[in-house]
């Protein structure tokens, strides 16, 4: 520290002209000096080590509060005990009009879509409804259920409508083989004729009886007047005339017999006309079950390729979006139908670093590879079940999705089998106070 010499007023310095006058403390600062020493310092200067411990404070306390997890990252394939069904298109063609939203509870076999296509679909299904019907009470009570089914009838079946008009007819000729049906009807006629017949029968045969007594008179009296004739009793002409009688009488006989026979011909085939529409009864009735299962195939087909069908019951979830008149490809995803006991879960196969911090139990954020969880959110899941078996360097973790296949977001993953994620097993909540203490103290051991 410079020491400054003060000077009395009546002496002069060495080398310095007394004619000058003295200079005073204020001469020896300068302006620029004077206004930095005479400036207040900033608040954050003032004030600075007070507010860096204030926040390092309350780093400290939040790093207390806040609880960061140990996790073991793994590799998971996700798979489903009856599992989401994908439904497709069943054609190339429009959209042409749609049954179900997004999100909506449907019935198995409900329908969901209708495709384009030359036929009415409503009639179509119904037709097919209608056929079920028919055969399950042919099945139960026989072909005489036709009786109590009431007939349909479908005018706008596209191609359909030509196999339509073959089986209503089988259907039609069917119905005719029932009591009081046209086939019945016949055979009953015929019958009657059989019993007219058996009348003529009965009365030619009294009229055959008749002739043959008379013969039998005839015969006596040519037998007599024969032996006049030996006995030249009579004249040979007379002879002869008795001679025709007795033909003529024959003659009447074997008409009579030829009567008989023809009634018995006629009986005859009356029987097997009979048994002929009866075996065609027997056919119609026999073939009616098959040829209502073949045209109740052709139905199905047809449904199957323009009529979009739920394969079960639960929640309808679109593919993609949908709207009438789109454009689809034959084959092309449109739904997904999630019965309402499907259960989703993980199968994870975990080395043996960290392995020992896994129980059963704990949570498990799953991300879908295939769907980013930036933009689709993750999957929540819990430890289920450890192997207590090392197998090939690995051991197995189940890990049950508790929400399924619904994220964080709110969205939901369309589902495939075996679909790839990336698992984290939380396997403890530290504070991350703790947390950092313990990476410092690792970081100084080493």
């Amino acid at each position: 520290m410079d020491k400054r010499v003060e000077l009395k007023s009546n002496e002069v310095a060495p080398g310095i002209d007394n004619r000058q006058p003295p200079l005073s403390n204020d001469v020896l600062i300068s302006d620029e000096v004077n206004e930095i020493i005479s400036h207040q310092p900033n608040w954050i200067i003032r004030h600075g080590l007070s507010l860096l411990a204030a926040v390092v404070l309350i780093l400290m306390l939040l790093s207390w509060f806040i609880r960061y997890p140990d996790t073991i990252q793994v590799s998971m394939n996700i798979v489903a005990l009856n599992p989401p069904i994908k439904i497709l298109s069943g054609s190339e063609g429009k959209l042409q009009l749609l049954l179900v939203k997004n999100g909506e509870h449907v019935e198995k076999n409900q329908p969901l879509a209708f495709l384009q296509s030359t036929g009415n679909h409503h009639e179509v299904i119904s037709l097919l409804s209608w056929l079920k019907n028919v055969e399950k009470s042919v099945q139960q009570d026989g072909i005489k259920a036709l009786k109590r089914v009431q007939p349909t009838h479908s005018t706008s079946l596209g191609e359909l409508q030509e196999p339509y008009s073959e089986f209503q007819s089988i259907y039609q000729e069917t119905i005719e083989t029932l009591p009081n049906g046209f086939y019945t009807e016949t055979i009953d006629a015929i019958i009657k004729d059989m019993k007219y017949i058996d009348e003529q029968n009965s009365i030619a045969m009294k009229q055959k009886q008749l002739a043959l007594e008379d013969f039998k008179i005839q015969e006596n009296e040519f037998k007599v007047r024969e032996r006049l004739a030996k006995e030249q009793a009579i004249a040979p002409l007379e002879f002869e005339q008795d001679k025709s009688k007795l033909i003529a009488k024959s003659t009447v006989v074997q008409e009579m017999e030829t009567q008989l026979l023809s009634q018995k011909i006629d009986t005859h085939n009356k029987r097997k006309e009979v048994m002929s529409i009866e075996k065609r009864i027997t056919e119609m009735q026999s073939n009616f079950l098959p040829s209502l299962l073949v045209f109740k195939t052709r139905i199905e087909d047809w449904v199957n390729q323009y009529v979009v069908l739920s394969p079960e019951s639960g929640k309808i979830q679109y593919v993609t979006a949908l709207q009438e008149n789109q454009p689809l490809s034959n084959g092309q995803e449109l739904f997904y139908v999630e019965p309402p006991n499907s259960q989703f879960y993980g199968e994870v196969i975990a080395n043996q670093k960290g392995f020992g911090k896994v129980t059963v139990g704990q949570d498990v954020i799953v991300r879908v590879e295939s769907y980013p969880s930036t933009e689709f959110g993750y999957l929540h899941g819990r430890v289920t079940a450890i192997s207590s078996l090392l197998v090939n360097d690995s051991y197995w973790v189940n890990v049950e999705l508790q929400d399924g296949l619904h994220t964080n977001y709110g969205k939901i993953i369309p589902f495939k089998n075996n679909m790839k994620a990336r698992a984290e097993i939380i396997t403890q909540e530290r504070r991350l106070l703790k947390k950092i203490f313990s990476a410092i103290v690792d970081g100084m051991e080493r």
